[in-house]
């Protein structure tokens, strides 16, 4: 092990055990919340690097099993809850069962990425329902907790994360199993970083509380997506009957109506479920958009989607973005204005939106989010988000897919037929339509 692991062991499960469980804040309302929701359906609960044990004081201990090499940890964590159960092993090398959940609470930041990788694999294959791990965004942590001699070791030793660098490590742990990674603030308006592994089982309250907070939900790992591409890719260069095909200056641009294959149907029917789960509403399928930003292909403008005539059609509208290719800033990623649900409304004026004229003290105080996404990604927002996308300065393609679905639906027979009457309004390019002919902001004909 790295002088740099064993001088952070040293100075915090050793020297610094009690005033560790003295002055290390408990858990965060909404990690508190999550695992006494979580419990309800996890019998049995490991621990790893358990510390003083602040974890047992939040779950029910006749399935809980808290672990930590620190002999000092342990005892402390006895002292502090004698009920419990505590063992004194090293995670890396121990055997241990299978258990429901499995915790890592500001663990997995006292090693290297690579180790750390190693830590978290171990622990996704014990967790035979959800995986529960944190780490801290800031580096301040330990400033005016601890003596100033162990702060500066610990400030020193851990590991820095960035969300980027942290998503990157659960990936890298497992790049198939789905997961939602939130940011959750302190008594000290410090920042975490809290990621949940899941399985079918969906932590409904958990990404209720993240959509209705953020105003959008990322999920990554929702769904494999090798066995969408090639259908995706075939309707690139072949029309079909029930697709509508758009072009643009710079090539191909969306094809719209992909539900027609199954494969397509299936995802949209899994979205379907997720968002309904989310919602505690059973929405309808409106739209789907099969979105190709060529190489080189401008910024998509500042919008909001409820402005493209969908109140016709119903009062709620949200959409699900899958990514088929990876979405970054070098590709144009989606960027958003995130705000809570409760705060989003209809801006007036045109649309799209003019952050430096109509719309410039809207945009006064706002920042844009870039959501980077790996194929298999999802976001989930509704049609009040302000979203754009950045300019593709790669020298490939990227293809998002979105699914529109609707809640308190007012014409029924217009969603059914909407896609008839918007080929009646945007002829396609399988119509004989130039791909050079004068368009608005959105691709839309003049």
């Amino acid at each position: 092990m790295s002088q740099k692991n064993t001088l952070t062991k040293k100075f915090i499960y050793d020297n610094l055990a009690s005033l560790y469980a003295a002055q290390v804040q408990p858990l965060l309302p909404l990690q508190k919340s999550l695992l006494e929701s979580i419990v309800i359906t996890c019998e049995t609960t490991l621990d790893v690097g358990c510390g003083t044990g602040i974890v047992s004081h939040a779950v029910p201990i006749c399935g809980y099993l808290g672990i930590d090499e620190s002999p000092f940890m342990i005892a402390t964590a006895k002292e502090m809850n004698p009920y419990a159960r505590f063992e004194c092993k090293e995670w890396k090398s121990c055997s241990v069962k299978p258990f429901d959940l499995v915790i890592g609470q500001a663990y997995l930041h006292l090693f290297e990425p690579v180790e750390a990788a190693t830590h978290l694999k171990k622990m996704l294959q014990v967790a035979q329902k959800r995986c529960f791990v944190t780490t801290t965004l800031h580096n301040t942590y330990w400033s005016g907790d601890l003596p100033k001699e162990g702060a500066e070791h610990i400030s020193r030793f851990r590991v820095q994360h960035t969300q980027e660098s942290w998503v990157s490590l659960m990936r890298s742990a497992n790049p198939e199993k789905a997961f939602i990674v939130y940011v959750e603030k302190d008594t000290k308006d410090r920042k975490w970083l809290c990621t949940l592994f899941f399985n079918n089982d969906l932590p409904v309250e958990l990404i209720r509380d993240i959509y209705q907070r953020n105003g959008y939900l990322q999920v990554y790992n929702f769904e494999k997506v090798a066995n969408l591409l090639p259908t995706c890719n075939s309707i690139l260069s072949c029309p079909h009957p029930k697709v509508l095909r758009y072009e643009v200056a710079s090539g191909f641009d969306r094809a719209e109506g992909m539900v027609c294959f199954q494969a397509m149907q299936e995802v949209s029917n899994k979205m379907q479920q997720f968002l309904s789960a989310l919602l505690k509403d059973y929405p309808i399928y409106f739209k789907d958009k099969l979105n190709v930003k060529q190489a080189g292909r401008e910024p998509f403008p500042p919008h909001q989607d409820i402005a493209a005539g969908w109140l016709k059609y119903a009062t709620e509208h949200y959409t699900v973005a899958l990514a088929l290719q990876s979405c970054n800033k070098e590709s144009g990623a989606l960027e958003v204005v995130s705000l809570p649900v409760a705060e989003q409304k209809v801006l007036d004026g045109p649309n799209p939106l003019q952050p430096n004229d109509y719309h410039k003290e809207w945009f006064a105080n706002k920042t844009w989010t870039r959501l980077d996404m790996q194929p298999g990604d999802i976001v989930i927002f509704s049609s009040k988000l302000v979203h754009q996308s950045g300019k593709n300065n790669s020298n490939d393609s990227r293809m998002i897919w979105l699914v529109s679905f609707v809640t308190n639906v007012i014409d029924k027979e217009g969603l059914q037929n909407f896609l008839q009457e918007k080929l009646k309004r945007q002829p396609t390019m399988d119509c004989g339509v130039s791909k050079d002919a004068p368009r608005d902001a959105f691709g839309k004909i003049l």
